[in-house]
């Protein structure tokens, strides 16, 4: 996921700093996890919030800016709390769920266009629905096996 984060902040923006719009999308995507009413639904704003704060983390390191160490907590500590309710939620097939998920939201991002919102944000445009994806996936891996 790491390389696609990297080509996508390339492409799309130059990894151009602004902690503001880094600060905003983060919590628009972690509250998408709290906010959300489907396992696919939170699984997809996991591995959004990763995709932004992977994303978050590169631009820092371009432009040498040091993010706060209380925000690096702050992060960590919401993607792990959000990670442990995916967790009992999809119990021994979480692993091979996130991993899908991860694959089907980095092609999902790819698909988007080069053009920005007024923010810096990418404009989404018309691309596949990586929720709508994301929860048959999980019907597929943990649908009963029928030998």
């Amino acid at each position: 996921m790491y390389v696609e984060v990297m080509k996508f902040n390339k492409e799309r923006n130059q990894l151009v700093w602004n902690m503001d719009n880094e600060l905003k999308m983060l919590k628009e995507e972690i509250k998408e996890f709290w906010d959300a009413e489907t396992v696919a639904q939170r699984l997809d704003a996991l591995i959004d919030t990763e995709f932004v704060w992977i994303g978050m983390q590169m631009k820092a390191s371009y432009n040498t800016f040091h993010i706060p160490d209380e925000l690096v907590t702050s992060i960590r500590q919401s993607l792990g709390i959000m990670g442990d309710v995916l967790a009992e939620e999809l119990g021994k097939d979480m692993t091979m769920c996130y991993h899908n998920a991860r694959k089907i939201v980095c092609e999902c991002n790819a698909m988007k266009g080069k053009e920005l919102d007024d923010d810096g944000k990418v404009i989404k445009g018309k691309i596949r629905d990586a929720t709508k994806e994301i929860a048959l996936m999980i019907e597929s891996v943990i649908a009963p096996k029928s030998y």
